[in-house]
């Protein structure tokens, strides 16, 4: 429901990361494990984001909150 932080977004993060990671030599330097993790953070990045800046949320007086 939120315009920017969506399925899109999330593969375009996962393809970005993806494309550092082969491209400007940074896998060289990682494990495979450590790869693998880049990735998985690359999809998870925004779940439950709420679509609204940290200014904002700052502002307004509500702090993130995670399980």
């Amino acid at each position: 429901d939120v315009p920017y932080h969506n399925k899109i977004h999330a593969a375009d993060i996962v393809h970005s990361v993806y494309w550092f990671l082969s491209t400007c030599g940074v896998a060289e330097h990682l494990t495979k494990l450590e790869i693998f993790t880049c990735i998985i953070a690359a999809c998870a990045h925004d779940v439950e984001h709420p679509g609204l800046n940290n200014n904002f949320q700052k502002q307004a007086g509500k702090a993130p909150t995670y399980p």
